[in-house]
């Protein structure tokens, strides 16, 4: 690249750059590994000691765990903006239905069920973008036990 180009970007886009592209790598790396082999961590055991493969087996199973924990939690707490029950029911009920799915369900059932979830949330982020207030903002203001009067504001402090 020309410096008059990576001259216009801030140091910090760089930087940020530089830190997603060593995140590409070990992405990458790590599904080639898997890829050529058919088996990661028997490529691992196959190659390298067992004090790499263990920690490595550790490492992705916790890495699996905390992301399906913050993937059920971001779920439930998108489901909590319209039925008001508490999170963490919300959490154990959504992970009772995917762990269904996939012991008692069908790979084309999965297909069909994430292609209609896709569709709902493209059609939220249309909402989004449309500038109409959305779900929460409707029932607040239409809740006449919600609603305040001018006089309340005064109340707060």
């Amino acid at each position: 690249m020309s410096e008059s180009v990576t001259g216009s970007v801030p140091p910090q886009a760089r930087a940020e750059r530089k830190r997603h592209g060593l995140s590409r790598a070990l992405g990458l790396g790590s599904a080639k590994l898997g890829q050529v082999s058919g088996r990661m961590f028997q490529a691992i055991n196959d190659y390298y000691p067992r004090w790499v493969l263990y920690p490595t087996l550790i490492g992705v199973i916790l890495g699996n765990t905390i992301e399906a924990g913050a993937d059920l939690g971001g779920m439930a707490a998108a489901l909590n903006l319209y039925v008001p029950v508490p999170g963490p029911w919300l959490c154990l009920g959504i992970a009772i239905i995917v762990l269904a799915l996939q012991v008692y369900g069908s790979y084309v059932l999965i297909r069909k069920v994430f292609r209609w979830l896709a569709l709902v949330l493209l059609a939220y982020l249309w909402l989004h973008s449309s500038g109409q207030p959305g779900g929460p903002e409707v029932h607040a203001n239409s809740d006449p036990e919600l609603a305040h009067s001018p006089a309340d504001a005064g109340d707060a402090g």
